[in-house]
C-alpha cells in the first residue's frame, strides 16, 4: 500500500521538567484541545526530555486518508502506527530507556 509523507518534518517541540513540594510536572501540560500529531510531538518531546534519546515523528497518509506515524529513534524507525500505537510505542520507548539509565545508574555506583 502507497503511504504519502504529510509535509515536512515537524519541528520537535520543547518541554521541561518543573519539580515542586509535590513532585513534578511537564510544562506546557498535554492540552486535549491539541490534535493528534500535536500530542504525539509532546509525547515525543517528554520522552526526549526525560532519557535524552533524538526522537523524530514522520506523520504518514495512506491511500484512504488514514493518517499513520513512524517514530525514529536515532537508527531505529518503526513505521506507519496508528495514533494510539504510536502513543503506545513512545511509552514503550520512555520505559525500556529509563530501566537502562537506572541499570547503569547502579552500576556506576557499585563500583
Amino acid at each position: 500500500m502507497l503511504r504519502l509523507q504529510i509535509g515536512p518534518q515537524p519541528k520537535p517541540m520543547q518541554v521541561t521538567r518543573v519539580h515542586d513540594a509535590n513532585g513534578s510536572h511537564i510544562e506546557p501540560p498535554l492540552d486535549s484541545s491539541w490534535g493528534q500529531a500535536h500530542k504525539l510531538q509532546w509525547q515525543a518531546a517528554v520522552v526526549a526530555h526525560d532519557t535524552g534519546l533524538t526522537i523524530r515523528l514522520h506523520p504518514f497518509v495512506d491511500p484512504l486518508g488514514r493518517v499513520e506515524y513512524g517514530i525514529t529513534v536515532g537508527h531505529i524507525s518503526l513505521r506507519t502506527l496508528p495514533y494510539a500505537h504510536a502513543w503506545e510505542a513512545l511509552s514503550f520507548i520512555s520505559t525500556g530507556a529509563k530501566a537502562l539509565l537506572r541499570q547503569q545508574q547502579l552500576k556506576e555506583g557499585t563500583r
